[in-house]
Parts: C-alpha cells; sequence; structure tokens
C-alpha cells in the first residue's frame, strides 16, 4: 500500500495499519463481483484497480474487523 495512503488512515483512525496486507492483481474481487475485497486483516485488488475512495473504505473495513469493532 502506498506510505501517503497508510499513513493517512493511521493518522484519521488512530489504529496502525501495519497486519494489513494489500494483494494487488487479485482474481478474489471478481469472484465476489467487486474492484476490491476486504477480509480479516487482508485487502484484495483487481488487476489494474487503482481507486483510491475504494482503498480507504477496505481499510476501515479491517480496521473493523481486527478491532472487533461493529
Amino acid at each position: 500500500m502506498p506510505n501517503n495512503l497508510k499513513s493517512g488512515i493511521e493518522n484519521l483512525s488512530c489504529y496502525s495499519m501495519d497486519d494489513v496486507k494489500v494483494h494487488y492483481n487479485s482474481d478474489k474481487p471478481a469472484q465476489m463481483k467487486a474492484h476490491v475485497y476486504a477480509h480479516g486483516t487482508g485487502i484484495d485488488v483487481a488487476p489494474y484497480f487503482v481507486d483510491t475512495l475504494i482503498f480507504v473504505h477496505s481499510f476501515c473495513c479491517a480496521i473493523f474487523k481486527t478491532q472487533n469493532l461493529k
């Protein structure tokens, strides 16, 4: 994940993103009919897809899952 995106999300959320792993060029999002698929501390990104807003949403999902927030 780009460092500026990671640090921005950490600053906004007050949670570390060190455990979050981004898997680029993944086929998992297509299986879910999505561009990005967040699961646990992993985020799978479809090939050739880059959209910062959806990245931010996916990181928020990862934060909620890792912190057991609902």
